[in-house]
């Protein structure tokens, strides 16, 4: 029978025999040489390490070496984001740790059925949903020992230290998102462009955007500390964010809304592209087990979450979204719901220049085909058969590059006389959503092939706006990117452009 992983808040605020062990068993597996395939910190490693970084902050100590070069090579700093194998690749992990935990608690007399638990931060039953679970924030566990789930590199988002997670942080609209992947080496769709193997964030889905890198931005924020300057939270980096027992049960809800997203609607399927389910193509994804050995895996062994190798379900994946008709009711084109690469990707628009994200955020203006435009949303009005043809429209921000950021930006898209409203009295201006820089140092790096971060955000609905609206000038929109946190860092964000591009069947 599959274990079952539940949510953390599931059995109240106070500690409970799965926080207890999944505490104790971190608590052995810290105690672990960091050289050991099974210890808490070759697991972390696996997402991401900087070895000056983790010796400042005492992650390493002074006499402590690495494990060597081959195990480095085959293990460290691979974890896939933004690409297509964002979501496969955490499974795999998620999956191997899980397992290392699990047989850590059997060892020491645990359940057998242990599983790891969730956290459904975008939760509207359960009051406490948006709070880090007590069990993480408490120093001492409830016999008075020191608590491994606890860790002072968590720095949240607020003034106070808290975690403060808003409605946009944790917004489900990527469960809307009618793909996959919007094609090959293209920003978007749920889980995220087509690509090779991606440890630098390129071209990330929706998923992967919110709620993913906003929980990790505000879990981690960060903190200016004594003799160390400002440093990012451990769930703020790529290299540190392992390091952080609440990373995982971050995760594991980011993995249950994959299966959410399945099965909320039967268009709803992984790509069946064969660069997918047999991928990497380079070489195969590979995972430490309990017992030090090594296992190999492609996408297609981590679609199914109650096969063997996995051997997990969720106690809870229901479609968390109310399903209303509206005026985007049937705007995606059916074509738009199949393979990879099944639509024909035109740039429409583009601001033609980089802008600089200061501490007040940045406006821009970008230049857009005007005929485009108005006969698409013209063509909206008519009807789901002509809004199908009409296509899809998206909005990317490309070629964002930082060092050391940590922040939110909530990205906002006008038209018209600032102010204006359309003729219903809605204001024209609309929210398309938000974005963090979690994975932006790596995306930045100058290294081949590294052309910042891109994000994507589906405008559709703003274009059939504008076909019921009297505005006369559809020739330019602008495009606002407001902080929705401090912005901390080196030196502020760089967008290198805002393009437009329509997608038609």
């Amino acid at each position: 029978m599959s274990r079952v992983r539940r949510s953390v808040w599931s059995e109240g605020p106070g500690w409970n025999e799965t926080l207890i062990w999944y505490a104790k068993a971190v608590g052995v597996m810290t105690q672990r040489p960091v050289t050991e395939r099974t210890s808490w910190r070759f697991l972390a490693g696996m997402h991401g390490y900087h070895e000056g970084h983790w010796r400042a902050l005492g992650v390493l100590k002074p006499e402590e070496t690495l494990p060597g070069g081959t195990e480095l090579d085959m293990f460290w700093s691979k974890c896939q984001h933004g690409s297509w194998y964002f979501l496969p690749w955490h499974r795999g992990y998620l999956s191997a740790f899980e397992q290392i935990v699990l047989s850590a608690v059997v060892e020491a007399g645990g359940p057998q059925d242990w599983a790891l638990p969730y956290w459904n931060y975008s939760s509207t039953a359960e009051p406490n949903a948006r709070k880090v679970h007590p069990a993480f924030t408490a120093p001492n566990m409830p016999d008075g020992t020191p608590n491994p789930l606890y860790t002072r590199f968590r720095f949240g988002n607020s003034e106070a230290g808290e975690v403060i997670l808003s409605d946009l942080d944790v917004d489900l609209g990527a469960l809307s998102d009618s793909v996959y992947s919007r094609g090959w080496n293209t920003a978007g769709g749920f889980g995220g462009g087509g690509s090779a193997t991606s440890h630098n964030a390129g071209q990330a889905g929706s998923l992967e955007r919110t709620p993913h890198g906003n929980v990790h931005t505000a879990v981690g924020g960060a903190a200016e500390l004594p003799g160390l300057g400002e440093v990012p939270g451990f769930m703020s980096l790529f290299e540190t964010a392992g390091l952080d027992p609440l990373f995982w049960l971050h995760h594991a809800n980011i993995d249950r809304l994959w299966e959410v997203w399945l099965k909320r609607d039967q268009k709803h399927r992984n790509p069946d592209d064969a660069r997918w389910l047999g991928g990497p193509m380079d070489r195969p994804f590979v995972m430490p087990r309990p017992d030090g050995s090594e296992w190999h895996f492609a996408s297609a062994e981590m679609v199914a979450t109650d096969a063997p190798l996995l051997n997990y379900v969720y106690d809870d994946v229901s479609d968390p979204l109310v399903v209303t008709a509206g005026l985007t009711e049937g705007l995606v084109p059916p074509a738009h719901q199949g393979e990879v690469e099944a639509v024909d990707t035109q740039l429409i628009g583009t601001n033609g220049t980089e802008i600089r994200l200061g501490a007040g955020g940045a406006t821009t203006e970008v230049a857009v085909d005007e005929q485009v435009l108005r006969r698409a949303s013209e063509q909206m009005t008519e009807g789901p058969e002509a809004a199908a043809a009409a296509g899809a429209f998206f909005l990317t921000l490309e070629s964002i590059r930082g060092l050391n950021n940590v922040a939110i930006y909530q990205v906002e898209v006008d038209y018209g006389a600032a102010g204006g409203e359309l003729p219903s009295g809605e204001a024209r201006a609309m929210i398309l959503g938000s974005f963090s820089t979690f994975g932006l140092g790596e995306a930045s790096a100058l290294a081949e092939g590294n052309d910042g971060m891109t994000l994507t955000f589906d405008i559709t609905k703003l274009v059939q706006r504008m076909g019921f609206d009297t505005e006369p000038n559809l020739d330019r929109l602008r495009v606002s990117i407001v902080p929705r946190s401090a912005a901390r860092g080196i030196e502020p964000p760089t967008i290198g452009r805002v393009n437009i591009y329509q997608d038609t069947p």
